[in-house]
Formats: structure tokens, sequence, C-alpha cells
């Protein structure tokens, strides 16, 4: 009798030491849940200093720089919003992204301008919209921030905006890799322009830098 009754406290002891551990364990999980980590998601997205990271639960970080027709060297950039306002036809931007891979498998990442909601605000002159996003072209791919209409200017109606991929790279495991592309703000020789001018004062224009898997 005197044995069973050791055996239950021996029993009794190791359940609580268990229940114990298990408790601890949460609460480590919840001082560090993946919301307390810049550079993890468990939403998929994540945002820090004006760049966006579409990421599955990886450590994948970027920085932005930016060299523009008045900058001598590149420089870190937060945020395009001064970019794409400063602008003149004929002007161009050159970024370069730093992208660190802090997994030890390599990932292959795209480098977007994301249109997120709010982006661009058109400017409206009689009843038609110009965006500046239709004289804006990534010169690596030929593709526009949005497609320009037919008068290459404006448009009768709203339009809708996409993402528009600017390049992808392969990023070794526990590296990284940059890469560089360019947007220019088109000059087009016979159409005047005019309406862009002063576009950053009536009307608004930006992206954000996205990398997606």
């Amino acid at each position: 009798m005197q044995e069973r009754k050791i055996a239950l406290k021996i029993y009794g002891e190791a359940l609580l030491l268990l229940l114990l551990l298990a408790l601890l364990s949460v609460g480590i999980l919840y001082i560090f849940k993946p919301d307390s980590l810049a550079w993890f998601s468990k939403n998929e997205q994540v945002t820090s200093g004006g760049t966006t990271l579409d990421t599955d639960a990886v450590a994948v970080t970027m920085q932005v720089y930016a060299k523009g027709p008045r900058d001598d060297d590149f420089v870190a950039i937060a945020s395009l919003d001064h970019i794409f306002s400063d602008l003149m036809p004929g002007e161009r931007v050159t970024f370069r992204v730093e992208i660190t891979n802090n997994e030890n498998t390599p990932y292959t990442v795209g480098v977007a301008f994301e249109a997120f909601d709010g982006c661009e605000t058109p400017l409206v002159l009689d009843g038609r919209y110009y965006y500046l996003s239709t004289q804006l072209r990534i010169v690596e791919t030929g593709e526009y921030l949005l497609a320009p209409p037919t008068d290459f200017l404006s448009y009768e109606s709203e339009m809708a905006l996409e993402n528009k991929t600017a390049d992808s790279v392969t990023v070794p495991a526990e590296s990284t890799a940059e890469t560089t592309f360019t947007l220019e703000f088109v000059n087009y020789a016979d159409i005047d322009q005019n309406a862009y001018q002063g576009f950053g004062e009536s009307a608004f224009c930006t992206r954000k830098l996205i990398l997606v898997l």
C-alpha cells in the first residue's frame, strides 16, 4: 500500500511538472509571437519603412536605394512619394534593391511596384482622367505602371491599377543579392504633356516596392 502511494505521488509530481512546462511554453510563444518579429509573418504580408514583403513565413528583407536625375549617387529611401512628384518628362529614376535571405533555402523573388489602395488620385480635367502612371515606364520590361490610353494622355473614366513586376532575382541561402531597374517619365515628342506639370499638387501618384515569392 505504501509503495502504491509513493508511485501515485511520483506520477502526480511528473504530471504537475509537465503542466508547468506546457504553461511555460505557451508563455514563451506569446512573448515571442510572430507579430513581434519584424520580418516574420503569419498573414503573409509585412510592411517596414515603406517597403512590403509578400512571404510565407520566411525571413527575407530588402533595402531600397534610388538615384534620381538630381542625385549624385544612390540614396536609401523608405518611400517613393517624392520621386513621383518630382519627375519631369524625359527624366529617369534608377532603383537598386538589396534582398537578404536569412533562410537556409534559396528563393526566387519578384520585385514589383505595388498598386495599393489609394496609391493614385488622377487629375480630372474636362471630364477626362489623367493618370501619371500612364507616363511612367519600366525601362527593362517596357511596361507602363498603367497602360497608356489611345491619345497617350487621358481616359474617359476611372481605371483599375495593377501591380507591375520590374524584375526577379534568385537569392542564395543565407546570402544577399541585388537587382537594378529604371523608371522613366516618357517624353512624347509630338504630344502636349503640360497637364502633368506639378502633378503632385492637385493629384497624387505613388507606389510601394514589394517582394513576391
